[in-house]
């Protein structure tokens, strides 16, 4: 945790940003790539110990996960991060965070990271630093064929993840002192 934070899915302090939209809520804003048939609303224990978590299912291809677009033109360092857990014990799965710039259609920086995830609640992350010019951002949550349980994403313009901010209009920028 940074110096000033505070940080825990119970409580958090400190400053944080979110660009993202409906971070707790996955089948409204985002997108299901790779034949994921399904992400279920509300239906797994959050780390907040309230029915807020969603179960996103497997898909049909090694692709198959969720996503969402930012409108977001800023260069430099940005971090998604999203606390997930598996379905599945004692096995670990594995899944991909995936962070780009996009301009017109055409990814201009990528970063990935490869996490294994298990059946506790923990906040995942992947940083992309970026210099060129783009219009958007896509990040992405790839569990492939694996069904996951996922709850609190968030895109900041940060190196490291700050304290969780859940965003839950339909319009961004979530920034504040908490």
């Amino acid at each position: 945790s940074e110096l000033g934070m505070i940080n825990t899915p119970y409580f958090s302090a400190g400053y944080y940003y979110n660009y993202l939209l409906q971070t707790e809520t996955f089948p409204t804003t985002w997108t299901r790539k790779g034949g994921v048939p399904t992400v279920v609303a509300n239906n797994a224990i959050a780390p907040t110990m309230i029915a807020a978590a969603e179960t996103i299912a497997g898909g049909t291809s090694s692709d198959g996960g969720i996503g969402q677009y930012v409108t977001s033109a800023v260069k430099g360092t940005w971090t998604f991060s999203v606390w997930l857990k598996s379905t599945t014990t004692p096995a670990n799965t594995e899944i991909y965070l995936k962070i780009m710039a996009v301009n017109t259609n055409a990814t201009t920086t990528i970063a990935t990271s490869t996490v294994l995830i298990n059946p506790n609640w923990t906040r995942y992350s992947v940083t992309m630093s970026d210099s060129s010019t783009h219009t958007r951002k896509w990040v992405e949550i790839n569990n492939g064929t694996n069904q996951i349980v996922a709850w609190g994403a968030q895109l900041e313009p940060l190196p490291t993840p700050s304290v969780y901010s859940g965003a839950l209009t339909t319009t961004a920028v979530t920034s504040l002192t908490g």
